[in-house]
């Protein structure tokens, strides 16, 4: 089970390698990484209903972050966390939503670090879901995502080794409800890994991206959250969760040599 003593310290400490990387490094001549994408819910007002509303982040292109394609009943609301403001998402039983963040362009052959601080209301023992997710690899419109990793409400986290079904699902750990974890994701388009940490602990470790996600580019990213599947013995119950600083950084591939216990501290 990951050890959530760690978050306040692990969070401080992305926050503060992240504003040496972006901050500092930003100013050379040839940037070596850069934040894309920074979604921490500040800009909206206190209390708003932000199901289905097409929103512009704290860094990133207009229009381009938003809580989507709702089915049944889910809610997305912006309440007071311990860091400001973040999202309440709100699925019920027989609910589903996506979250969506659009980059501006197309980004490949390069590392890319993707971070959020997250929280579930509840282990219930159903299959209900929290999973990240990106472009897939074979449709030629570029409008398809596909999910990877994340928090299944049984108290697992869990990814795919192949196409996502059951037979291909692996566990990689446990976490627990209540508990505030500040995720780590780094998404490896130069050796076609990915690597995760949840408050500084190494969950997943260089696996293999599979061959259903696009390795040749990344334009979005977002998560799927799904209370809506009925799987046999697993029925998703409904569940609620705290999301907050989504993050997406781009770091120049020729510079990696130069971040591995940079990343290893994330």
């Amino acid at each position: 089970m990951i050890n959530p003593s760690g978050y306040w310290f692990r969070n401080i400490l992305t926050v503060f390698f992240l504003s040496i990387l972006v901050g500092t490094l930003s100013l050379e001549p040839q940037a070596r990484a850069a934040l894309i994408f920074l979604d921490d819910f500040e800009g909206d007002g206190l209390n708003a209903v932000i199901t289905n509303v097409v929103r512009t982040p704290t860094v990133g292109p207009a229009g381009s972050a938003g809580w989507v394609n709702p089915h049944g009943a889910p809610l997305v609301r912006v309440t007071t966390g311990p860091a400001g403001q973040e999202a309440l998402v709100d699925v019920p039983q027989g609910s589903s939503l996506d979250y969506l963040g659009r980059l501006g362009g197309d980004f490949g052959n390069g590392i890319f670090f993707i971070s959020w601080d997250m929280l579930v209301d509840r282990v219930n023992g159903g299959w209900g879901l929290f999973l990240i997710r990106f472009p897939r690899s074979d449709d030629p419109t570029r409008q398809d995502m596909q999910v990877l990793f994340g928090f299944l409400d049984d108290g697992r986290l869990i990814g795919f080794s192949a196409e996502p079904l059951i037979d291909h699902m692996v566990t990689f750990g446990t976490f627990q409800s209540s508990m505030r974890y500040a995720v780590a994701f780094v998404y490896d388009l130069v050796s076609h890994r990915y690597s995760v940490s949840l408050n500084g602990i190494r969950v997943v470790d260089r696996q293999p991206i599979p061959g259903y996600l696009a390795v040749d580019f990344i334009d979005k990213f977002g998560f799927d959250i799904n209370q809506l599947m009925p799987l046999p013995d697993h029925p998703p119950q409904g569940n609620t969760y705290h999301v907050d600083n989504i993050r997406f950084v781009r770091f120049d591939p020729t510079t990696s040599i130069r971040l591995p216990m940079i990343l290893k501290n994330f």
